[in-house]
């Protein structure tokens, strides 16, 4: 639909804007892989969270670092951060500044 389209299309756009605003996020910045399996999770630049769920299932990836929890969300949708878990819904995506 016409409406879905313009809502991923604002997406992208933030997303890129985000991007040029914070080179670390880009293919400069220094990579930590929290998790390769789902939820995806990494850090960029030491600075940035990013967690991705492409399943079409709650996923939870427990850590052992509680600051997590006190991460700021730039942007997402269905994540949520706490002391010992990122819980992310399905297809769902979050990007925290730490």
């Amino acid at each position: 639909s016409d409406v879905y389209k313009r809502q991923l299309l604002h997406l992208v756009r933030d997303l890129i804007a985000l991007r040029r605003a914070h080179p670390e996020l880009g293919p400069a910045g220094r990579l930590e892989i929290l998790s390769d399996a789902y939820p995806l999770a990494y850090l960029r630049g030491g600075r940035f969270l990013v967690v991705i769920n492409p399943s079409d299932r709650d996923r939870v990836l427990p850590h052992d670092r509680p600051k997590l929890a006190e991460a700021t969300a730039v942007k997402q949708t269905g994540v949520r951060l706490d002391q010992e878990t990122v819980s992310a819904g399905p297809f769902s995506f979050g990007i925290f500044r730490l």
